[in-house]
């Protein structure tokens, strides 16, 4: 269920979350945070999507805190500390009330492209009650699988997940490059053969120093995993996508394709 937090409960709950992203923001009064939240619902009225998530979230035991904001940072938090940074901990839902987006809307032969490799962005307004959809799909997901939530968010865990992969990759190639023992006196069988090292690779490089080659680094890979991968697309492609594609709004492929 959704527990629509008064200015006063927020302020003294969640004041030290949201000052290192905005100093100056402001907490909306409940009366503001449920008639925005109408709104939404209004808005989203005709997304089949979109209901099944309102319905999802309020109808479940599991109590998510809502706080409307000016401004500020809008996320869901699966562990927001109430008070101060060693409080209890609380799902909470932060939204901004006057949020202003744009998203950029990808030809079918940009959707793999960074964005600065597009010369002429179609930059397109982004409607705030979809970001405040996606937010409640995120606790949808936190209700349905809190653990899996909790793996993939939490940076100690993906630092565990990419590391074993690496090591995996790492054995997978050494095992490949590595030149395997001769056969018999008579000959070398030619399944004795090491295979031969991949395209660009010097024959005589040591096995190591080849699979150090063809293997990015864990900070390589770390830098470029600064947000939940996993929970965020799959929020994006079972809530986001569906909801904009059913209320004929531009569709938001790539998770950075948003702006401020």
């Amino acid at each position: 269920m959704l527990n629509f937090m008064t200015k006063e409960e927020a302020e003294r709950s969640f004041r030290h979350a949201q000052e290192p992203h905005d100093a100056g923001v402001k907490f909306a009064t409940k009366v503001a945070t449920l008639a925005y939240f109408s709104e939404a619902r209004e808005f989203a009225k005709n997304s089949k999507t979109a209901q099944a998530i309102l319905k999802y979230v309020e109808g479940a035991k599991t109590v998510i805190n809502f706080v409307g904001l000016y401004g500020g940072f809008q996320c869901f938090d699966e562990e927001a500390p109430i008070g101060h940074a060693l409080g209890p901990k609380q799902p909470t839902i932060w939204v901004d009330l006057n949020g202003k987006l744009k998203v950029l809307v990808r030809t079918p032969h940009e959707m793999h492209l960074p964005r600065n490799r597009i010369t002429s962005p179609d930059m397109k307004p982004f409607e705030n009650k979809v970001a405040l959809l996606h937010e409640l799909g995120h606790a949808k997901q936190f209700i349905e699988r809190p653990a899996w939530y909790r793996l993939y968010v939490s940076d100690t865990e993906k630092a565990k997940w990419r590391m074993a992969i690496e090591k995996r990759a790492e054995a997978m190639w050494l095992s490949k490059l590595t030149p395997k023992a001769q056969g018999p006196a008579s000959g070398a069988s030619s399944g004795g053969l090491p295979p031969p090292p991949p395209s660009g690779m010097m024959g005589g490089t040591s096995p190591g120093a080849q699979v150090r080659a063809i293997l990015p680094t864990t900070t390589q890979k770390a830098a470029k995993q600064s947000w939940a991968v996993v929970v965020d697309i799959d929020n994006m492609a079972r809530h986001e996508w569906p909801i904009c594609r059913e209320l004929g709004l531009p569709v938001r492929m790539n998770y950075t394709d948003l702006a401020v």
